[in-house]
């Protein structure tokens, strides 16, 4: 018997908003620490060789295009996850996802291609609440999209809201 049901229309303008949540919350701090030991290595191995440090500069120079690398490895990344759902979806570049929370897993439908998700609620480590959206974000940075505005209209957002946390044990809750 499933508990909840939604339906979300996917678009790009959807992906692009989703596209802040799918990072891991320390991401950007791990990517900046990383970065400045990499120039504090560099400048201590130039200084201990007096200058004439061949691997000096570039470790420093590593440690100064990290971040931009990372930033547009994440882009990138994120613009094959969208080709990828419009391949999947039969090229269509709108579809609507019917999600439904049951009392084992959350069940992720796609009509387009009449493919199922089933996905256990332990593998969810996530949850992230916007105005329109309840998003739960698995280890492996897959979505779960549930309604907002329909669980709401329908009375069944405080409702929902317990219920997965019940389910969903070590989350991280972002609002």
């Amino acid at each position: 018997m499933e508990s909840f049901e939604t339906t979300v229309t996917i678009s790009k303008d959807t992906f692009q908003k989703l596209k802040k949540y799918k990072k891991p919350p320390h991401e950007k701090m791990r990517v900046a620490i990383a970065s400045v030991v990499l120039v504090i290595v560099g400048a201590l191995y130039i200084a201990l060789e007096q200058m004439n440090s061949v691997l000096g500069f570039p470790i420093i120079s590593l440690g100064l295009a990290g971040p931009l690398l990372h930033h547009f490895n994440f882009n990138y990344v994120t613009k094959v996850n969208w080709r990828r759902m419009i391949e999947s979806s039969g090229g269509m570049d709108t579809f609507e996802l019917i999600t439904s929370f049951t009392e084992d897993e959350v069940k992720v439908y796609n009509p387009a291609n009449g493919g199922t998700a089933h996905i256990k609620y332990g593998t969810i480590k996530r949850f992230a609440e916007t105005d329109e959206w309840y998003i739960l974000i698995t280890k492996e940075n897959q979505f779960i999209i549930a309604d907002k505005v329909r669980l709401i209209q329908e009375g069944k957002d405080k409702e929902f809201l317990r219920f997965i946390v019940g389910k969903c044990e070590n989350v991280r809750w972002k609002k």
